[in-house]
């Protein structure tokens, strides 16, 4: 039987390999933390280059408020927005990470994550290469009224493994570390107030800055 969660960490280490013969290679790490309490997510993604210079994409979201908080850190400038009712509707379908599906493959392929058995499945997406995803059916996330970065219609469990290409020089690859259903998350972990040493932006400015949407 499947577990929905509801409250809990996620954790997954990220890949990013960029194979341009007019731009050069570049390698990024990182990691996107997932924190998870009933009717709040926080999604917090770092990402390293291989030449060491890093930045930091935090977002809040409270379904119940239908509000959330921005925040980025990099290159020395500390930004952040609150989003409107508005704006946190605009990001219930754009935080996810694959988009524009036309249909899932499933195959009976699986492998082991984290000590749970995976089954591999094959998603169809619009005018890109199929997403290769290894999913657990024994676990299901709560989706807070749609949103939910890791959700992908078709897919009826938690994905523990995601592999895209973007367009034909980018490569990634999300592989989950964690799954914490037992350490308390501190309520201060999901405050819409701008910390202390941040800049505040309207929503759509920072969007602007920062090129992303989370």
């Amino acid at each position: 039987q499947s577990e929905t969660l509801t409250k809990g960490t996620l954790s997954y280490q990220m890949t990013v390999q960029i194979d341009d013969a007019n731009m050069g290679n570049e390698t990024y790490s990182g990691t996107l933390n997932l924190l998870l309490d009933t009717d709040k997510i926080k999604t917090v993604t770092t990402i390293t280059s291989s030449k060491n210079s890093s930045m930091q994409y935090a977002a809040i979201y409270n379904s119940t408020l239908q509000k959330g908080l921005y925040l980025f850190n990099a290159m020395g400038q500390k930004l952040g927005a609150k989003m409107s009712e508005g704006n946190y509707k605009e990001q219930v379908y754009g935080a996810r990470i694959v988009n524009d599906i036309e249909r899932v493959e499933t195959t009976e392929e699986t492998k082991t994550i984290l000590g749970y058995t995976c089954k591999k499945a094959l998603v169809h997406v619009k005018g890109g290469a199929p997403v290769e995803v290894y999913y657990t059916d024994s676990l299901t996330l709560e989706t807070f009224s749609g949103l939910n970065t890791l959700a992908i219609e078709g897919i009826d469990g938690l994905p523990l493994q995601i592999s895209m290409k973007i367009g034909k020089t980018v490569t990634m690859q999300f592989l989950a570390t964690t799954v914490d259903t037992i350490t308390k998350i501190a309520a201060s972990e999901f405050e819409l107030t701008i910390p202390e040493g941040y800049t505040e932006q309207t929503y759509q400015n920072l969007l602007f800055l920062t090129g992303n949407k989370m």
